[in-house]
């Protein structure tokens, strides 16, 4: 009884490389999606908080202004760049 071995076709290294290529370029894509829809998500839940918390609802609280500096240091201090008294005015609704 002879062996014979079966020979599988080779696959081109170029398409291998390629189709790899193409799955970590689709779901690198898929994971800055979903970080930008969680962190608008988490903005406008600062900006709903803000609203909601501080000026009970209103358009302005007298001493909203004071409470977003304040709010804007110490989200500065422990998290880093983005979180301006200027960027957390616009994580607001706008009414």
């Amino acid at each position: 009884m002879s062996k014979t071995k079966s020979k599988v076709p080779e696959a081109k290294p170029d398409a291998l490389f390629d189709r790899i290529v193409s799955i970590l370029d689709q779901a690198r894509g898929n994971v800055v999606r979903a970080v930008n829809t969680n962190m608008v998500l988490a903005y406008w839940m600062i900006g709903r908080e803000i609203v909601e918390d501080v000026q009970r609802g209103r358009g302005r609280a007298k001493y909203g202004e004071k409470v977003i500096e304040d709010l804007s240091a110490r989200l500065t201090e422990r998290y880093g760049r983005g979180f301006s008294d200027a960027n957390l005015q616009w994580f607001r609704p706008m009414n």
